[in-house]
């Protein structure tokens, strides 16, 4: 049970690395060792070498940030909501049927 115990907590503790990653710009460094910090001296001990979650968390920040690939006709234009959208959520960019709308 203990090592159940361990291994959520270990897990809570590399979401908690991955969040921080993705809301903030610090080093990925610097968001280890304060993360792990917060956490069991026997969780710290069941965490993957230190040069792994850097690698990581920089992977994460890269997948997230990165535009769409360009398509290869444009019946391959995908295009996600988070760039069709304003910052305050409203929809300015419709697609239907491979037909695009701009507009407010």
């Amino acid at each position: 049970m203990a090592y159940l115990d361990n291994e959520i907590e270990r897990r809570v503790c590399i979401d908690k690395m991955e969040i921080r990653a993705l809301s903030s710009q610090d080093n990925p460094h610097q968001i280890v060792s304060e993360v792990s910090t917060l956490c069991s001296q026997a969780v710290h001990g069941a965490l993957p070498p230190v040069t792994y979650i850097k690698r990581t968390l920089c992977q994460i920040r890269q997948i997230n940030s990165s535009a769409p690939s360009n398509p290869l006709t444009i019946t391959y234009i995908k295009i996600s909501v988070k760039y069709s959208q304003t910052i305050d959520g409203r929809q300015f960019l419709e697609i239907t049927l491979n037909q695009f709308k701009i507009g407010f």
